[in-house]
């Protein structure tokens, strides 16, 4: 997902750098859009077959694991609960907060260098997001040496 964010990174910024200092920058904007059109068609094209391959890839490792669970259960032997529950994915606040700042700042530069504050306010988003990661990271991490020293 983060190569196709910037790869139409890279197509708006080709299309808004040949716009700047023009009147006409909304018939760029356009053209950029149309423009994308080809590139989505050809990206979508060629990850279809990757996700097809990852589902069954997916569908063919839980359908293992219920079949050694089957085995299991007609030997008789006990499962222990640890087989059924799913891994908790720690979630990153920092690495997302400061890479969406990243994005959001540079977005903003790009944008109001090339076109209108209007414009680069979009990358106000994107900056707010990271903002709001890394408020995310701090509480979590206060929250967490908490529980280590009262251990």
């Amino acid at each position: 997902m983060k190569k196709f964010f910037l790869l139409v990174m890279l197509a708006s910024v080709s299309i808004f750098s040949f716009a700047n200092g023009t009147e006409n920058f909304g018939f760029y904007v356009s053209a950029m859009f149309n423009s994308l059109i080809p590139i989505m068609a050809v990206a979508c094209t060629m990850a279809l077959p990757v996700l097809i391959v990852l589902l069954c890839l997916n569908f063919k490792k839980s359908k293992l694991k219920y079949a050694l669970i089957e085995k299991a259960i007609e030997s008789g032997k006990e499962i222990p609960d640890s087989v059924f529950e799913t891994p908790k994915k720690q979630v990153n606040f920092l690495n997302q907060g400061l890479t969406f700042l990243a994005v959001g700042i540079g977005l903003a530069v790009i944008l109001l260098a090339l076109a209108d504050i209007r414009y680069a306010s979009i990358g106000l988003l994107f900056i707010l997001i990271g903002i709001g990661r890394v408020i995310a990271w701090w509480i979590t991490r206060k929250s967490n040496n908490e529980v280590i020293e009262e251990k």
